[in-house]
């Protein structure tokens, strides 16, 4: 029996599932969007058992041979009754705390079993990959964080065209994502309202989309002046990276404690590959789709087989 946390709306969840379906495993998925709540659990020296519903499913500890935590997390579904919503702020306190161990026990017996990542990795530290990307011999761009427009200024003189980008994630306003990748021009003010990043920008031939599945590289070349047309999207073709390269990104997910996750690199136009960023739940489809890869065949044989 297969495991998947995942979302209503994830289409690649869909997919995966289809092959699960035809290869004839079992499995049962649970969506952020359907809280769960605890039947029952026993530990003893024979053993842990643990059951809990979501909706009319009920999932079954030791009944589960993998996980695949694409996206989704387990909400809990403990604090409905009228009682409980007119007690004590530190009784509720109390109780959601109760409720929170319950949680973190069962993530840490799923991560026991064969799974594709966990929701403590879905966010990884984009500061954290760069060293990670240093420490095993891939390029970076340079980089600097700072709120001194002297430091910028002294940065951009030195390495010539920069860019400014999120440090970690990009905002959402009003449900859209706003873009904060942008060049810089000119630097006017003293000090920076906040911390910013910059990076030098990195002339390219190429951008690489490559998705990382327990061991095994998908790569596409994306041209940089690519857009959204439909036209321009037969241009992304699959890209057989260079086993040096394999092998950096097999050390760096490694060191990222990630067995599975969508990675940008850049083909420079000196022929170096550079690491720009990782996203441990990043989307594949248009990976798998361009380069002929069946990625969700993959996903699936890998959580079937024991």
């Amino acid at each position: 029996m297969v495991l998947i946390i995942s979302e209503i709306e994830e289409l690649s969840t869909d997919n995966v599932l289809e092959w699960l379906w035809e290869i004839g495993t079992p499995f049962v998925r649970i969506n952020t969007e359907h809280p769960w709540q605890l039947e029952r659990m026993e530990q003893s020296n024979d053993g842990t058992n643990c059951q809990w519903r979501s909706g009319e499913k009920t999932i079954y500890l030791q009944t589960l041979n993998a996980v695949w935590f694409r996206r989704g997390y387990l909400q809990n579904q403990f604090f409905t009754t009228p009682i409980i919503e007119h007690a004590n702020k530190q009784v509720r306190i109390h109780l959601q705390l109760e409720a929170k161990t319950i949680k973190r026990f069962i993530y840490e017996m799923l991560s026991k079993k064969k799974s594709l990542n966990h929701p403590k990795c879905y966010n990884m530290n984009k500061l954290i990959a760069l060293q990670n990307a240093i420490e095993v011999g891939f390029v970076i761009p340079d980089t600097l964080i700072t709120r001194s427009s002297t430091d910028l200024r002294a940065f951009a003189i030195n390495k010539g065209n920069t860019i400014c980008k999120p440090i970690q994630d990009c905002i959402v306003l009003n449900g859209k994502t706003v873009s904060q990748i942008c060049k810089v021009d000119n630097v006017e003010e003293d000090t920076f309202f906040s911390y910013s990043l910059f990076q030098q920008e990195i002339s390219k031939k190429a951008e690489l989309r490559v998705f990382y599945l327990n061991g095994k590289s998908y790569a596409v070349s994306v041209p940089h002046i690519i857009n959204a047309k439909a036209n321009n999207l037969k241009r992304i073709v699959p890209y057989n990276l260079p086993q040096s390269e394999k092998e950096k990104i097999h050390k760096f997910m490694n060191l990222c404690s990630l067995n599975s996750g969508s990675l940008d690199i850049i083909l420079s136009a000196d022929n170096q590959y550079v690491f720009l960023e990782v996203n441990p739940v990043g989307q594949f489809d248009y990976v798998s789709k361009f380069g002929n890869y069946y990625i969700e065949r993959d996903i699936a044989k890998y959580l079937s087989e024991v």
